[in-house]
């Protein structure tokens, strides 16, 4: 009897006491061989997209994403009620996945314009501060992840690239409204 009579037997619940089923164990050679059909099946007949791999990173990255806002926002809510206005504002913020970090340093130049400073940790390969326009400023990241730039816009979003072509970006951050992040 072949293994298809046998199965069909069973399926059909006729039960013949001539019939050998103990080759039916789950460890058994058999059963790997048909799993392998049935991958080979699946594959050929309904193959999975072939940028999956780029979609479970976006998927990860939106996530850690995600977990940066929930800190932000732990943060803010613990931040004092009080603020003094004695001029240009700084204020620091970080950022933290789990195979980065960023730290920043905003200042408010007096002129109109912004000073960001930061680090990455480990250091990445460029940073690039993007204005809601659309335009974006290069920062020179050293060998230790530290970079400085300048900008005119009130809202940015940083934008890391791993060595590995990565790209992380920041929320937006709402540079005149030290309140938000």
């Amino acid at each position: 009897m072949t293994d298809n009579d046998k199965a069909q037997t069973m399926m059909n619940g006729r039960n013949n006491d001539n019939d050998d089923y103990s080759s039916y164990d789950s460890d058994s050679q058999e059963d790997d061989e048909l799993l392998a059909q049935l991958r080979t099946a699946v594959e050929l007949n309904d193959p999975p997209p072939t940028d999956l791999a780029d979609r479970a990173r976006r998927a990860f990255t939106w996530d850690a994403a995600l977990e940066v806002l929930v800190e932000q926002e732990r943060s803010a809510e613990a931040a004092p009620a009080l603020r003094r206005n004695d001029g240009p504002q700084r204020r620091d913020l970080s950022y933290r996945l789990p195979t980065i970090s960023l730290s920043l340093t905003i200042d408010e130049t007096g002129e109109g314009s912004y000073a960001i400073t930061g680090s990455t940790q480990p250091p990445t390969a460029s940073v690039e501060i993007v204005e809601p326009d659309g335009n974006s400023t290069a920062a020179e990241v050293d060998r230790k992840g530290r970079f400085t730039a300048t900008t005119w816009a009130t809202s940015v979003v940083v934008q890391l690239t791993t060595d590995d072509g990565v790209k992380v970006r920041t929320p937006a951050i709402d540079l005149d409204d030290p309140g938000t992040e």
